[in-house]
């Protein structure tokens, strides 16, 4: 509960309007592969963030954050790489892996350059009631003591994020832009 955080929740495949009095932009809105046509995958996707950052014209927003997908990354080779290194990797395949690197793309070339433009390129976020996900079919391929096959338990990036601990790192970087 912060006064001071505001939720607005909109489809963003059509445009929306930005209330004047917002200093800060989180876009987390995206269509994924399993609840999307995806054949539509990436307009969608790349479409919402045209309309979001369209309709922060002439707003006095000071910072942008976008949660893009360490899906953005090509399958590892090699496992030890170093983060300073990863534009060399930088290769989308899926088709939500691409909206996503695509919206990266248009967030650069389009938010006005005095906004503070931060990208978080996180692995798979769950929650409790998680359903859609891979990281659920595991869990209830588990609960049901069947086989499960891991495609790439060697790869450098496997990770999964809680959507609790997400919120927590939002809230960190709000208090730290007081």
């Amino acid at each position: 509960n912060n006064k001071n955080f505001v939720l607005i929740k909109a489809n963003l495949v059509k445009k929306i309007a930005i209330p004047n009095d917002v200093d800060s932009i989180f876009h987390l809105a995206a269509d994924s592969p399993e609840n999307s046509n995806k054949n539509k995958l990436i307009s969608n996707n790349t479409k919402s963030t045209k309309n979001l950052i369209a309709s922060m014209k002439n707003k006095k927003i000071s910072s942008f954050y976008f949660f893009s997908s360490i899906a953005v990354y090509e399958r590892f080779k090699n496992k030890n790489i170093f983060l300073k290194e990863e534009l060399k990797y930088l290769n989308p395949h899926s088709n939500y892996a691409k909206s996503k690197y695509i919206s990266e793309k248009l967030i650069l070339k389009m938010v006005n350059k005095k906004t503070k433009i931060l990208i978080f390129r996180l692995p798979a976020v769950v929650a409790k009631d998680s359903f859609l996900s891979s990281f659920y079919k595991i869990k209830k391929k588990i609960i049901k003591n069947q086989k499960i096959t891991i495609i790439n338990p060697n790869q450098k990036f496997n990770g999964i994020i809680h959507i609790k601990d997400l919120i927590k790192i939002i809230f960190f970087i709000l208090k730290k832009k007081k």
